[in-house]
C-alpha cells in the first residue's frame, strides 16, 4: 500500500511541470520553523524528557534516550526548543524482532527522531517539508540528515515509513507520537532499487558502468536520477547501444566477446558503455543540495563526476502563471496562514517553482529523495553531455 502510494506521489508530480510536493526552505546553522510558534495550548509545564518519563508507551524510547547523556540534558533543557518523533512500544517491539543495533548504530537512530533547535507544530508539517534532524553525517558534508514529510489522505507520514498519531506539547518543543520507528536513509542505490518500477534503469546503468560502489560511497552526492520513462525516450537503438557491446568493437580482450568477461566481474570497454559511464557521471554532482538549497540560491552550480558543471535553476513561478482560481486561492491561503517566514528570508513553497537543469536539458519532478550520502531528485530526460555522441535519433519528448 505505501509502496503504491509513493509510485502515486511520483506519478503525479510526473504529471505537471512543477513539483508538487511542499518543501520548507532551512539552513543547518539555523533553526528550522523559527516562525511556527502558533501553539493551540500553551500550558504544557513539562520538559519533553519529563513528558516521556510519565508516558508509559513511550517507556522503550525513554529508556533508550537515557543511554545518551546528551540527548538527555537536551530534552530536558528548557534553554532551547526541541522536536521529537517518538515511536511507541510496539514500534520498538517491531524493529527488534527484524534488527539488532548496536550502541553506536542506536545512537544514530535516535538523534534522527529529534530535530533540535526547532519549534514544529502540525500546522507547519506540510507535504514535502525537510526537517535536519540532530543526526549530522560525514557521508552527507557535515550535513544533517532529512526527515521527509508526506501527507495521504489527512494523515502526516515521514519517510512514507511511519504515520504520525497524535502530538503532544511540552514546555520545551513538541512531541510528535509515530508508529514506526524510523530507519537513517540508505545508501543511494538500495534507495533506487525500493522503486524499481522508476528507477530500475538508472541501476542498471550503475551497475554496467561500475559507477554503483562509487556513488554509495563518495561523501556529499546530488543525484539527478532519471526516471525509466527518461531513458525509454533514448529510443531502442541508443539504449542497446549504451547498454550492450552488441556490434561493437570491444577494446578488451583484443575485440573479442567474452561471455566470462562479466561473469568475473569485468565491465565491458566498447565506446557505448563507456558513452554510457560519461553519462551517468553526467547527472551525479559532487556536492549535497536539495530543493532547498535551489531554491535560496535561484541558480545553483554543481561540478560532476565527469568534470562537467550541472547548473540548476528555480524559477518562481508568477502568480496567475498557468493556475486557475482554486490554485490562486490555495496560494493565497499559504501565503496568509500564520505569516511564516524562514529563518534569514521569507518562506519558499516547493510549488511555486520549477527546477530547470541544464537551461530545460532537463526539468526536476520529484525532489528530496534521501540517502545517507546524497539527494536524490527525478529528473524527465537523459542529460548528455558534450564529449558523448548519441548515434540515433531520439525519441520526441511528450
Amino acid at each position: 500500500m505505501k509502496l503504491s502510494l509513493l509510485i502515486t506521489a511520483f506519478a503525479a508530480a510526473s504529471a505537471s511541470a512543477t513539483p508538487l510536493l511542499k518543501i520548507q526552505i532551512e539552513d543547518d546553522s539555523k533553526a528550522l520553523f523559527s516562525g511556527c510558534r502558533g501553539r493551540e495550548d500553551e500550558g504544557g509545564d513539562s520538559t519533553i524528557s519529563q513528558r516521556l518519563k510519565d508516558d508509559k508507551n513511550f517507556s522503550r524510547f525513554y529508556d533508550y534516550l537515557q543511554q545518551d547523556k546528551g540527548l538527555r540534558d537536551e530534552l530536558d533543557s528548557e534553554d532551547t526548543h526541541s522536536t521529537v518523533f517518538a515511536p511507541c512500544n510496539e514500534a520498538f517491539e517491531d524493529m527488534e524482532r527484524r534488527v539488532n543495533y548496536d550502541g553506536g548504530k542506536m545512537r544514530d537512530v535516535l538523534r534522527y527522531h529529534i530535530a533540535g533547535d526547532s519549534d514544529i507544530t502540525e500546522d507547519c508539517m506540510h507535504a514535502g517539508a525537510l526537517i535536519p534532524s540532530n543526526l549530522k553525517l560525514r557521508s552527507l558534508g557535515d550535513r544533517h540528515q532529512r526527515i521527509r514529510v508526506y501527507k495521504f489522505s489527512d494523515h502526516i507520514w515521514l519517510n512514507m515509513h511511519a504515520r504520525v498519531e497524535k502530538s503532544i506539547e511540552a514546555s520545551n518543543g513538541m512531541i510528535f507520537a509515530i508508529d514506526k520507528v524510523l530507519q537513517p536513509p540508505c545508501q543511494v542505490t538500495e534507495q533506487l532499487f525500493t522503486i524499481p518500477t522508476t528507477f530500475s534503469t538508472f541501476g542498471a546503468a550503475l551497475e554496467r558502468t561500475g559507477l554503483s560502489s562509487k556513488v554509495d560511497n563518495e561523501k556529499g552526492l546530488t543525484v539527478m536520477a532519471p526516471s525509466n520513462k527518461a531513458w525509454e525516450m533514448l529510443g531502442f537503438d541508443n539504449l542497446k547501444y549504451l547498454f550492450t557491446c552488441v556490434g561493437q568493437e570491444r577494446e578488451d580482450r583484443g575485440g573479442r566477446y567474452e561471455a566470462d568477461d562479466e561473469r568475473e566481474g569485468r565491465k565491458p570497454q566498447c565506446q557505448g558503455v563507456k558513452d554510457l559511464k560519461k553519462i551517468v557521471e553526467f547527472h551525479v554532482g559532487k556536492e549535497v543540495a536539495y530543493s532547498t538549497d535551489f531554491m535560496k540560491k535561484k541558480e545553483t552550480t554543481l561540478k560532476t563526476l565527469c568534470g562537467h558543471e550541472m547548473t540548476v535553476c528555480a524559477k518562481h513561478q508568477q502568480q496567475g502563471d498557468g493556475e486557475s482560481d482554486e490554485d490562486n486561492r490555495r496560494r493565497k491561503d499559504r501565503k496568509d496562514r500564520k505569516g511564516r517566514k524562514d529563518e534569514g528570508g521569507e518562506h519558499r513553497d516547493v510549488r511555486e517553482y520549477n527546477f530547470i537543469v541544464n537551461d530545460g536539458e532537463a526539468r526536476i519532478q520529484f525532489t528530496d529523495g534521501l540517502a545517507s550520502n546524497a539527494a536524490i531528485h527525478m529528473v524527465d530526460n537523459i542529460m548528455v553531455p558534450e564529449n558523448v555522441k548519441l548515434p540515433y535519433d531520439r525519441w520526441s519528448r511528450a
